[in-house]
């Protein structure tokens, strides 16, 4: 079931990962596993280390603009943010 969600979200926003905009953002829900934000944002975000709690922060930027998702012990995404995005 988790390889066929993948597979669809490939689809969806192409095989190298999608841009940085608004729509994209408005598909990260808590929940998802951070390599499913990477497959929607792409891979090129900076990734805080964990804290000795285990739980962290990864931040794509664009320009003006910047998604971040925080995750926890099980890399789940609990939270994000975002910044310039219209």
């Amino acid at each position: 079931m988790r390889k066929a969600f993948i597979m669809a979200m490939m689809l969806l926003v192409g095989c190298g990962g999608g841009d940085l905009t608004k729509e994209n953002y408005l598909k990260i829900n808590e929940g998802m596993q951070v390599s499913d934000a990477e497959l929607i944002l792409g891979s090129h975000a900076s990734d805080d280390p964990p804290s000795t709690l285990g739980k962290g922060s990864m931040t794509w930027k664009s320009g003006n603009s910047s998604v971040t998702v925080f995750y926890d012990t099980r890399r789940r995404i609990t939270g994000k943010m975002q910044s310039g995005l219209e």
